[in-house]
């Protein structure tokens, strides 16, 4: 609620929007961990699709980030097995 009220309605020209290319994190991660990273009900898949579609025609472009993130194996080292992943931010400000 937090996100809709604060940063979508409002058109708040503080939010800063972050957009996950799944697409490439879901190439090569076990399948055990893919629900983590994937949404497998249809209507929340539908809502995030029309979410990404509305969003640039709310907020100004600069607001919007879309970044990658690619599966970089598993970390065991704090006793809980956790998926390791490079994201890749260039963020560019002037």
């Amino acid at each position: 609620m937090e996100f809709i009220h604060g940063a979508f309605r409002t058109h708040n020209p503080n939010a800063f929007f972050l957009i996950r290319k799944s697409e490439n994190i879901l190439k090569n991660l076990p399948e055990k961990y893919i629900d983590k990273f994937h949404d497998k009900d249809e209507l929340s898949q539908k809502q995030i699709k029309e979410l990404k579609t509305q969003l640039p025609e709310i907020v100004s472009p600069e607001q919007i980030y879309s970044y990658d993130c690619f599966y970089n194996g598993l970390d065991s080292s704090t006793g809980r097995e956790r998926v390791k992943n490079k994201e890749y931010f260039m963020f560019i400000f002037k």
